[in-house]
């Protein structure tokens, strides 16, 4: 049995929010670590995984570019967007949903 190299595993795709209505799509290996390191950088800010899939880390990083796209004018930084999480997760399973399609 051959075992995968970290390129190769799989991926998620999160959607991280706080309680001021920003929410933060990004890929992980593990989006629970991924929220501790980023909460622990702001002992401030109240953050929690509203969402997460997982998938092939080059179908993953697609859906992840595509719903940055969807999301773009509401962008506050690289990976942050001041939306509703619903919004944001829609955004995220819109951008799966169409790179499950190809």
């Amino acid at each position: 049995i051959q075992q995968k190299t970290q390129s190769e595993r799989v991926r998620s795709i999160y959607v991280i929010t706080d309680a001021g209505g920003v929410a933060k799509v990004g890929i992980a290996f593990h989006p629970d670590q991924r929220l501790h390191n980023l909460q622990s950088g702001n002992p401030q800010r109240r953050l929690s995984i509203a969402f997460a899939r997982s998938g092939p880390r080059s179908m993953i990083q697609r859906a992840e570019r595509h719903a940055h796209k969807i999301l773009a004018e509401f962008a506050i930084g690289q990976e942050w967007f001041r939306v509703p999480v619903q919004t944001a997760i829609d955004a995220v399973n819109e951008a799966v949903a169409r790179e499950l399609a190809t």
